[in-house]
């Protein structure tokens, strides 16, 4: 923790994630708290949320990818945008796709979490239709990954009819 106070809470790496990037990915709670705590003391949370890695990754969406469920909803309930995307076109529901070690039930929460806070900024209509680099939507991605029970969260009526892939999961 005395690192964190000397570095300061936005310092960057050489890929551009900051210390929440990384406390965020390994689910360290307690990290993640101070980090958020002394950005907020300092007026800075917003920012530090939207901090953009070299691969464009925010904070939420490496917690996405690394299934870490506490650190997503805190980031969520800290305002971090769930409608963010990174370099690749990829939003959170995509990259809770990619969380391979993550428990199944544990990613079917989360994607509820998810898809709550994106219907909630009014974002969700159009996320569900966005493809990633590689042309996957969100639900081609939960249906790869094994989500089927994410499928029917990512299917609005205007968007069953897209054509979609499987993607390489």
């Amino acid at each position: 923790m005395e690192l964190v106070g000397r570095v300061g809470f936005a310092a960057v790496d050489d890929t551009g994630r900051t210390a929440l990037h990384s406390a965020a990915e390994a689910g360290q709670m307690a990290v993640l708290t101070v980090l958020l705590e002394r950005a907020t003391a300092a007026s800075a949370a917003r920012k530090l949320l939207e901090v953009r890695s070299a691969a464009g990754r925010t904070a939420l969406l490496d917690s996405c990818a690394s299934g870490q469920q506490a650190a997503v909803a805190v980031l969520l309930e800290a305002g971090a945008a769930p409608s963010a995307v990174d370099a690749r076109g990829r939003c959170a529901l995509h990259c809770l796709s990619e969380a391979s070690g993550a428990e199944s039930d544990g990613r079917v929460e989360m994607y509820g979490r998810v898809l709550k806070s994106l219907r909630e900024g009014g974002a969700l209509r159009g996320l569900l239709a966005t493809a990633d680099a590689d042309g996957y939507t969100p639900l081609a991605c939960a249906a790869g990954a094994g989500l089927g029970r994410c499928c029917p969260y990512c299917v609005d009526p205007p968007y069953s009819s897209l054509p979609w892939q499987l993607p390489p999961y």
